[in-house]
């Protein structure tokens, strides 16, 4: 394969392996699992019934439930508004633009949106404020069949839903500029009700983690997430605003890592690749994901690389395909299978992605699933 790698991966020539040996799946977590109940509580878990793994036991309470086999989608929801241009202006320049669509994307909800055009039913937690953008996306999120269990509604707060404006050029490269809201202003009080158990994978994204946000999530994730979970987290442009108790907890629940190459830099500090996937994978102790864009994705695990190429296809606009790819994965994943045909398939959502507008992905007719 030396030969065909592009040059960014040319460091690994003769270091990658066959993309079938990567074998994670969510039966090694759950193996995992099953393995630190009994260790952690000797003779006593071996007597223990298969359905009650310790719960209420020990510092988190964390329960080995029976699987609902469903995820769990959190984070918050936006209006989106995507300009089309020719190019950015210069600071201080002009430009003329046309707005493509205004719609309600967010990457938690354009992860549900995709688990739930695949013929999954994701359960899903949506923060909802007061004010205009509040209501756009209230209305739809009903709209897409969920109802008022998927919001946590807080009709007296002082902040709306967030806006984020997305300005796509001519060879499809995207710039952002995110109006944040109440997501990023998350108390531990608006997760009480919500039922952590019996979800397979748990899905957060690093704009839903900024400042104290991480550490709402990871407290209330460390003391009601089943042993059994994945917890699974979307690094997202902003990951290096987490704050670091949060960040830390989180790591001490062996997260899955899906970054692209800036979030990779990010969060480990350096532009060396395979030193940078060994930092994250040293931090999780699981697979690190890793999306290349025009060149497919690696994955990393137990000192291990792969990598799985693409074929290259127009770029009309990349917005949302690495929601496309977490949603790709995270659905094989939920199917029972392993990690390396959940990313084959994960490249497939996120090339379908790049040759539409907008984040919501419409899959054509013939797509076989």
């Amino acid at each position: 394969m030396g030969k065909d790698l592009p040059d960014l991966l040319k460091p690994f020539e003769g270091r990658l392996n066959p993309c079938n040996e990567l074998t994670f799946s969510l039966q090694t977590v759950n193996a995992e699992a099953v393995k630190g109940a009994f260790a952690s509580k000797g003779e006593q878990s071996a007597s223990a019934s298969s359905n009650d793994c310790g719960a209420g036991s020990g510092s988190s309470g964390r329960r080995c439930l029976p699987s609902k086999n469903q995820a769990l989608i959190m984070g918050g929801a936006f209006v989106d508004t995507t300009f089309i241009l020719d190019e950015m202006p210069v600071r201080g320049g002009d430009s003329y633009a046309r707005v493509e669509k205004i719609r309600v994307g967010g990457c938690a909800w354009n992860v549900a949106h995709v688990l739930r055009i695949l013929g999954q039913r994701p359960g899903v937690l949506i923060p909802v404020g007061d004010g205009p953008n509040s209501e756009l996306v209230s209305a739809r999120v009903r709209k897409d069949g969920y109802d008022e269990s998927s919001m946590v509604i807080v009709r007296d707060s002082t902040y709306d839903c967030a806006q984020c404006m997305c300005f796509v050029d001519r060879e499809g490269e995207r710039t952002f500029i995110a109006v944040p809201g109440i997501e990023n202003h998350m108390k531990s009080s608006w997760l009480q009700r919500i039922d952590f158990t019996g979800h397979k994978v748990i899905y957060l994204c690093g704009f839903d983690l900024c400042g104290d946000n991480a550490m709402v999530y990871a407290q209330e994730l460390a003391n009601r997430m089943d042993m059994d979970a994945l917890l699974f987290i979307d690094a997202g442009a902003r990951v290096n605003h987490i704050g670091k108790e949060g960040f830390d907890l989180l790591m001490s629940l062996k997260p899955m890592l899906h970054l692209n190459l800036m979030e990779l830099e990010m969060m480990s500090g350096t532009k060396d690749i395979a030193a940078g996937l060994d930092y994250l994978e040293s931090l999780t102790s699981r697979p690190v994901v890793l999306t290349l864009d025009r060149y497919g994705a690696m994955a990393s695990w137990k000192g291990k690389f792969y990598y799985f190429p693409v074929t290259p296809a127009p770029v009309v606009d990349a917005t949302g395909a690495g929601d496309c790819h977490s949603a790709g994965i995270i659905s094989r994943l939920m199917h029972g299978e392993n990690l390396a045909s959940a990313i084959v398939f994960g490249n497939q959502l996120g090339g379908l992605s790049i040759g539409q507008y907008g984040a919501r992905l419409h899959l054509p007719d013939h797509f076989g699933m």
